[in-house]
């Protein structure tokens, strides 16, 4: 299967601009830039979020239960 693509950066696309591009090129990961070191990071990132929301959540109910107690 191919797809349809335009060579160029412009909306709408010439005839003269167009070509055709077969999908396993067009959805190459690594073509994007997409690799197991990338991968690590974006997960290493997501998780520290998710950490980092889940503590700041856990001092909050801390500080809120002692100033109920108080």
């Amino acid at each position: 299967m191919r797809l349809l693509i335009c060579t160029v950066d412009e909306n709408p696309c010439q005839v003269v601009n167009q070509a055709t591009m077969p999908v396993s090129d067009a959805f190459d990961p690594a073509f994007y830039g997409i690799n197991a070191t990338s991968i690590g990071h974006v997960y290493a990132w997501g998780f520290g979020a998710v950490l980092l929301c889940f503590v700041l959540g856990y001092v909050v109910g801390v500080a809120v239960s002692i100033v109920r107690k108080l």
